[in-house]
């Protein structure tokens, strides 16, 4: 992950190589067949972030001094379910860590899980849930990482062959590593595709976000519109 440079307010020019960093990831499943539409499994994944310039070295992250490189573990176990026809998707549950190398950094470690699935109401309606709590890798120099949990839910209905309405929410809560204060983010959207023929489709919504936190720093709310055309060859 490389940054460009950018300047300051004063047209000065701020070399932001000390943001720049290598991450290496590394991801393996097991998955048994249990009976007809169960399956069971074990995922473990593993990361390595390290960022190009460390402590000692000249541009080292002049405005923090802080060493962001990290090392991550997460193991979880799951089922895949097939419920019935119209429902179907996955749940899992398990552990993570991150470590990082600065000790002004706090450590996370804990539970984690993730779910996804899907309904289908009716021939023409759909409803998706999912949840995950991970930890992020953020831009902010005093953080070096989020432990986000995150749910979500979004409804689909086919109002015609042709045109589809959606609507969905968010819910987040967001832990830094770091001494920022946490938040949390909740979105709701709204949302229409008009598929025009096999090649084109025009999408349209409106979204409204905010965060709320005890900083000032960090909290917004946002209104969103947008009108979209997709060309699919």
């Amino acid at each position: 992950v490389s940054y460009d440079d950018t300047v300051d307010p004063l047209v000065n020019p701020i070399d932001l190589e000390f943001r720049n960093l290598k991450m290496r990831i590394a991801t393996g499943q097991v998955s048994y067949r249990l009976r007809s539409g169960t399956t069971a499994f074990v995922r473990v994944s593993a990361d390595r972030r390290r960022y190009d310039l460390r402590p000692g070295d000249p541009g080292f992250d002049p405005f923090t001094q802080t060493d962001r490189s990290s090392k991550g573990l997460r193991a979880e176990v799951g089922l895949g379910l097939e419920l019935t026809r119209l429902i179907y998707g996955n749940i899992r549950a398990g552990y993570l860590r991150q470590k990082y190398d600065d000790i002004k950094l706090r450590d996370t470690s804990g539970l984690s899980y993730g779910a996804d699935i899907l309904w289908n109401v009716t021939p023409l309606t759909s409803v998706r849930f999912t949840a995950e709590r991970s930890v992020d890798e953020t831009s902010s120099q005093t953080t070096a990482g989020n432990l986000r949990s995150e749910f979500t839910a979004r409804v689909d209905h086919e109002l015609l062959r042709y045109v589809i309405l959606s609507a969905g929410a968010r819910y987040a809560r967001i832990n830094p590593a770091g001494p920022t204060a946490r938040s949390r983010e909740v979105e709701g959207n709204l949302g229409v595709r008009y598929l025009m023929n096999r090649y084109m489709e025009l999408r349209g919504g409106y979204s409204y976000e905010k965060r709320s936190s005890s900083a000032n720093v960090i909290r917004y709310s946002s209104n969103r519109v947008f009108v979209a055309l997709t060309l699919k060859r």
